[in-house]
């Protein structure tokens, strides 16, 4: 996977010799992925590139950057990266660059459909305040989680 990643990287490196602040790379998964995944990955790919809204999956920023708007917010049990996205956006030029990085297909191959789509609306209703607690996210903090890490 680390191979596959290196465009990625060097078009974050770019980005920011170029004057950006930060930004971060769409992705796609690196296995099997079920097909309501399939489906959804494109449109949240596209509105990714268009809106300037990218996932957790890659994120860059100069450190002194990262610093000065207080990195992830540890209040947030979930979406961290929207509200640190945001802050990055306030300070300058965010960046999604054409090419996509390759993550796990660990969580997603676990998840059902509906599961997907009240996280979805949980994100676009409330955004990261709507993860202060760790309710409803066993993927992530449940018996669940610890299956996946083994």
């Amino acid at each position: 996977m680390p191979q596959a990643n290196a465009p990625a990287i060097r078009a974050g490196l770019h980005a920011i010799e170029q004057g950006a602040v930060g930004g971060g790379c769409v992705f796609l998964y690196d296995g099997w992925i079920p097909w309501w995944a399939r489906m959804l990955l494109p449109v949240g790919n596209t509105g990714g590139r268009l809106l300037g809204l990218v996932r957790g999956a890659f994120l860059f920023c100069r450190r002194s950057d990262f610093e000065t708007v207080g990195g992830f917010c540890e209040r947030y049990f979930a979406a961290e990266e929207v509200a640190f996205v945001k802050a990055l956006k306030r300070r300058g030029r965010f960046v999604v660059p054409r090419e996509a990085v390759l993550t796990s297909n660990r969580k997603v191959g676990t998840m059902s459909l509906w599961r997907a789509l009240v996280l979805l609306f949980r994100i676009a209703v409330g955004g990261p305040e709507s993860f202060t607690s760790r309710e409803g996210l066993g993927l992530w903090y449940g018996p669940e989680a610890r299956d996946l890490s083994s």
